[in-house]
């Protein structure tokens, strides 16, 4: 599985490029679009549900990069497209979650459901979605900073949205940086149980945990620099 993810995200990385204003044949675009929808996960027809539900003020996408990727608004909300979607059954899971953990002691199903979504949603189930969708929510929020519309009650949801994200994006870092810090030994069952979705496909023993650190931390900050690279580069034409 761990191969997976990394085959993932070295796509993510690899998507930066077309995200830019640099030239490029028809059938690489054409290539390249596909495998944005895969590796982004925007596999739900997110734009038609979002329009439907959101009335956003239309802003110009100048960038050709993000045009061609299909980005038609600058707004966060319809950027992240099914990620958005899928936020509220995460709020869902949450609310389930804390009634759970609050009838944990009376009803001995609730106690079996709170240690189930304790497994898979906190805390590894929730590193493993804000992770992976890392890259694209720093460039999504880039964008509708430089794009603020005030106009439509969509356009202030979208504000407080991206306001929300913004601190995710920068606690994040910060998180992982407290976690590794209190768990030295990254082999420890408890760890793995508890986090183990942030070094898996990494080397967690010996002399290779200082390194497994460094990397999981890099691994957000280059996305980081990279969301920023692509924001502030978008309206130049990039020539080789």
């Amino acid at each position: 599985m761990g191969q997976i993810w990394s085959l993932v995200n070295s796509l993510q990385m690899l998507m930066t490029n077309c995200l830019l204003n640099v030239a490029m044949p028809g059938n690489v675009f054409l290539l390249m679009t596909n495998l944005n929808t895969l590796s982004s996960g925007d596999l739900l027809p997110s734009d038609e549900i979002l329009s439907n539900i959101f009335n956003f003020t239309p802003t110009q996408i100048a960038n050709v990069g993000l045009a061609a990727m299909g980005v038609d608004s600058a707004r966060l909300t319809k950027y992240m497209g099914s990620i958005t979607i899928a936020m509220p059954f995460l709020l869902v899971m949450c609310g389930v979650y804390l009634i759970a953990h609050a009838y944990r002691d009376i009803f001995r199903v609730c106690y079996r459901l709170k240690n189930k979504i304790r497994r898979t949603q906190f805390w590894s189930g929730s590193l493993r979605f804000w992770t992976e969708c890392y890259l694209d929510l720093a460039i999504g929020i880039g964008i509708s900073f430089k794009n603020l519309r005030y106009e439509t009650d969509s356009d202030y949801f979208d504000l407080v949205f991206t306001i929300g994200c913004t601190t995710v994006i920068v606690g994040l870092p910060i998180a992982l940086v407290a976690i590794l810090c209190r768990n030295p030994d990254l082999e420890n069952d408890k760890f793995q149980e508890k986090y183990g979705s942030i070094t898996e496909g990494y080397k967690t023993a010996g002399v290779h945990a200082g390194d497994t650190k460094k990397i999981i931390v890099w691994f957000l900050v280059r996305r980081l620099l990279t969301a920023a690279v692509v924001v502030l580069l978008a309206d130049q034409t990039i020539t080789f």
